[in-house]
Formats: structure tokens, sequence, C-alpha cells
């Protein structure tokens, strides 16, 4: 028998556990694992954006992880909504440390179990991980669920209030009753203001960062001015899935062209001025600040 002290159960480091790849019973791959940037990932070869990044460059859209990344110390509390595989999370773990906290947000089981196995192989005992959606208030959605062999972007999955999919809870970050929070990430396809909605007593008693999808679109027109009404500063950052300086050394870019358009938005109180194209208004246009960007060498 045994134990969790049988003397045949020796350590593995992180950075050299092998290249897997999981069948299931039908001799499906489910699940692949690989070294990556950040340490040995588990993701979905059939998610054809986040997994096959991991897969090809062994990192995703990695400019999202030095952007949030310079916002974060030792010891903070982060909430990444939207985590999927944990790409943002254990980028960010190893700034927080074992004295921080992640609280990781992920309501596809497949995914949740995976983002749960990376966590795993790399050690990071400080990570909650919720298999909840979040939204402006308390109730259940369903989450569509794929097949065994079905491909897709699992990162653009959005939840439904009807049809197909499997029950879900669905919560505000505020039941979270946080005493403080020092960054909150958020990527939901489409329902990012509704979590700001309900999160706006924690928004407001802790002042955190936020790094947000920003979709062109009513919504994030509403979320700029809310949190422009806030005392917030607010900037674009366009993270391309592509880095030339990729992981494994790629060259050829899978994704040309192609990447998330996000908002940063800054505690004005805090003095930190982004060298990021600022949004002036919540009618502001990320195209029309596009060349800006460029010219700043970012992304």
């Amino acid at each position: 028998m045994l134990t969790g002290t049988d003397r045949n159960c020796e350590p593995v480091m992180a950075n050299i556990i092998p290249d897997l790849k999981l069948q299931d019973a039908s001799q499906n791959t489910v699940f692949c694992v690989r070294t990556c940037r950040h340490g040995p990932m588990v993701f979905l070869p059939r998610d054809e954006v986040i997994g096959r990044a991991l897969e090809v460059y062994g990192e995703f859209a990695e400019s999202e992880n030095r952007l949030m990344a310079e916002l974060v110390r030792p010891g903070d509390v982060v909430i990444d909504v939207g985590a999927n595989v944990g790409t943002v999370a254990l980028a960010l773990a190893a700034k927080v440390g074992a004295q921080g906290k992640l609280i990781l947000f992920e309501p596809q089981p497949l995914v949740a179990q995976a983002l749960c196995a990376t966590l795993t192989f790399n050690g990071i005992t400080f990570a909650q991980v919720r298999r909840e959606a979040v939204g402006k208030s308390a109730g259940e959605v369903l989450i569509p669920i794929p097949g065994p062999d079905q491909a897709g972007n699992f990162g653009a999955v959005r939840v439904t209030s009807s049809g197909p999919g499997e029950r879900t809870p669905l919560v505000t970050l505020d039941s979270l009753a946080l005493a403080r929070c020092r960054l909150i990430k958020i990527d939901v396809e489409g329902m990012d203001f509704d979590v700001l909605l309900g999160a706006t007593d924690l928004i407001e008693r802790t002042r955190p960062h936020i790094y947000m999808e920003a979709k062109e679109g009513p919504a994030t027109a509403q979320a700029i001015g809310w949190l422009q009404a806030r005392s917030y500063d607010c900037y674009w950052h366009f993270a391309a899935f592509f880095s030339p300086d990729n992981f494994r050394g790629v060259k050829e870019n899978l994704f040309p062209g192609t990447g998330d358009i996000n908002l940063l938005a800054i505690p004005r109180e805090t003095g930190i001025q982004s060298r990021l194209p600022r949004i002036l208004s919540p009618q502001a246009r990320w195209r029309d600040d596009y060349q800006a960007f460029l010219a700043l060498g970012s992304g």
C-alpha cells in the first residue's frame, strides 16, 4: 500500500517533466503536457488557439503576462476571471509567490481540469480554482460542452441562459468579500462589463488594477465610462498571439495580425502612467489609436 509518506515517492522538478499525450478510453488525445515558458503546462490539443500556441511556441500572448507582471508584487491577491489553462496564472504565480493568492475562475470542465493539473505540476499551492462563471448577479448559466473529438477555440466559448450545456453556478466577485486585491484580469467573451458590475464594492474598496478584454461594441464603451467615473485611467493594449522571441524560437507566425484588444485600467491615485495609448473617452476606438500604439513598439 502506498501512503503519502512512502519512500518510493521521489520528488520531481517541474522543469524535467516529460512531454506527454494523455488519451481517454476511446484513444482520443484529450490532454497534452509540455514544458512552456513559465513551466510545464497541461492543455487541450483540440484548442486551435491557446492549445496550438502552447504546442508550437510554448507561450500565448506573452505581452499580456509581461504587462500584468509589472503591476503585481510578492504577497498580492490576484483574480483571474476566465483563467483557461493558466497561461496568465502561471506567469503571475511567479510574481505573487507563496505569500500571495491567486483566485482563478474557469467554468469549462475540461479546461478547468487542465488548469488544476498545470498548477499541480508546478507545485503551486496558493491558487484557488473555482469552476464557476462570473457576472453581475448570482444565478446559473449553461456552459456548452464540446464532444471528445471536437476542435475549436475554447477560449471563445460563451455562456448562455438557454439551450444545450452544463448548468454552472454564476457568482459575483463582490461575494468573495476580499479585504484586498491588487489585480483583476477579465476575459469572458462578452460578459466583461457584467463582471465589473458584480465587483462594484470590491473595486471601490480595494482599488485594484484591472486588465480586461475590450472588443468593439457598446459594452466596452460602458465599461470605459464606468471605470473613468471611478477615477481610473484607461489604456489600450493589443496583445498579439504570436511573439517573434517565443519560448521555442519558432519563426513561423500561425496567427498573422491576430490578437486581443484589451483595456488596462489604473487607479488614478497611484500616479502610475502607462506608455500605452490612453483612452480619452468612452467613445474612443482602439483602431484610431493603433498607429500610435505601433510607434511605441508595444504589444
